[in-house]
């Protein structure tokens, strides 16, 4: 199963979340094994999965099998044997907040336990779906419904009949209760209720096939996953199209080499669409979005304003438009520094009397204070108290923002630089 969703952990710090997350599942790990090629943790049976279809590692892509995996440190097991999590039946009442390795324990005994599922109120079974569960109680009710109603019907055919005896003899007729008398001679009540019977019998197998007719002619709308797994199938049975695109050739193919690996790797949409945006946070900066939709409807998970990069993809029966908002986000850019997503170096835009020490200087008090920093305030605060502490015979100011903002920091200067760290904008 895949890995312990990250809100189950209530005091999970942001460095744990991203050290001990299953870059597959996007979740806390379940079971943790690690590569040897690369050392890179996945959850156990998110990596066999992946296994079972491919034959690289998806971290860094080299040849991997099942049998090169192997049992993670044990100070990285300890570690997250410690962490705290919420009990699998929160959602039933149970506030109980224990460790990881305690987890199996509370759960056998938790006085919470309930096999009925709190959203849909049917029987949970593994791998239980609440739609799929909804469908088949749905049904079976039509067949009670359907059941029923052929009861329903013979018996007010029956009840429109009544037993009477003729005219002062000892034979018997049907009367009927709208005033038709049925009388033959030689009736017998046996006889003429069997052919009562077999012309409700017609009725009633007209009316059946009737029933079944309409029903076969309703609009079957198709379940997400029967759609997830279509695209599935799409993926190895025909080529993608490409409805609209304004990215260049290196981002469309990372971009379209994303999606199919969500596609193959996730169980629905919107784990798909997370996964993609997490990855092309981590490879372009924030902020990415993305919209599956079908013939039927339009499932949005995120949406935005404006964007500055756009693809519409279609996997049928679903089609993907995935697109970016330049946003900076700081945490998200020490995120993709530590993964050498970024250099650790800074395009120097422009600098006057600014020497090659200082400008080193600069560089490195730059990142010192992106890794210790998370807003872009308390960065610019960070730097100019640096600056002036190295450079006491120089007044430093420093402005820090988004990349293509202006400003006119060096109008009242006399030594400046100004300089990217891809999406920030510094000028010192």
């Amino acid at each position: 199963m895949p890995g312990y969703s990250v809100d189950r952990f209530p005091e999970l710090s942001a460095e744990d979340r991203e050290d001990y997350s299953c870059s597959i599942c996007q979740h806390i790990f379940d079971t943790p094994v690690t590569t040897t090629c690369c050392l890179q943790a996945f959850c156990e049976d998110c990596i066999n999965e992946w296994l079972n279809n491919n034959t690289t590692c998806p971290y860094d892509r080299k040849p991997l099998t099942q049998s090169q995996l192997s049992q993670p440190p044990r100070a990285m097991r300890n570690t997250l044997g410690r962490f705290k999590i919420r009990c699998d039946y929160w959602a039933y009442g149970c506030r109980e907040v224990v460790k990881l390795d305690d987890l199996p324990k509370h759960t056998a005994n938790c006085r919470h336990m309930c096999d009925v599922c709190p959203k849909c109120r049917c029987e949970r079974t593994p791998g239980h779906d609440c739609v799929d569960a909804l469908l088949a109680q749905n049904n079976e009710l039509k067949k009670q419904l359907d059941n029923e109603l052929v009861i329903n019907r013979a018996a007010q055919y029956m009840d429109n009949c009544t037993l009477g005896d003729s005219c002062g003899g000892s034979s018997q007729q049907v009367v009927c209760a709208d005033g038709h008398v049925e009388l033959t001679p030689g009736h017998e009540c046996l006889t003429a209720l069997r052919a009562k019977w077999r012309d409700a019998q017609v009725e009633i197998d007209a009316l059946k096939h009737e029933l079944q007719t309409s029903r076969k002619s309703d609009l079957v709308i198709p379940s997400d996953s029967q759609l997830l797994a279509a695209c599935k199938q799409h993926l190895f049975t025909a080529a993608h199209e490409v409805t609209y695109n304004n990215m260049d050739a290196d981002m469309t193919d990372k971009t379209l080499a994303i999606i199919r690996s969500a596609l193959t790797i996730q169980h629905n949409f919107y784990s798909v669409c997370s996964h993609v945006c997490t990855q092309l946070d981590l490879e372009y900066g924030t902020y990415w979005y993305c919209v599956p939709y079908s013939m039927n409807e339009t499932i949005i998970y995120t949406t935005a304003n404006k964007t500055s990069n756009l693809i519409i993809v279609k996997y049928t029966p679903i089609t993907f438009i995935v697109y970016r908002v330049d946003t900076l986000d700081v945490p998200n850019l020490r995120a993709r520094i530590k993964r050498n997503k970024i250099a650790r170096n800074i395009d120097v835009i422009n600098s006057v009397k600014m020497t090659e020490n200082m400008i080193a200087a600069v560089k490195k008090i730059t990142f010192a204070a992106i890794d210790r920093f998370d807003t872009i305030k308390d960065i610019a605060i960070d730097i100019t108290d640096k600056m002036k502490a190295k450079y006491r015979q120089n007044v430093w100011q420093c402005v820090v923002s988004a990349r293509d903002c202006e400003d006119d920091t060096a109008n009242y200067t006399t030594k400046y630089i100004v300089y990217l760290v891809d999406q920030l904008h510094i000028c010192d």
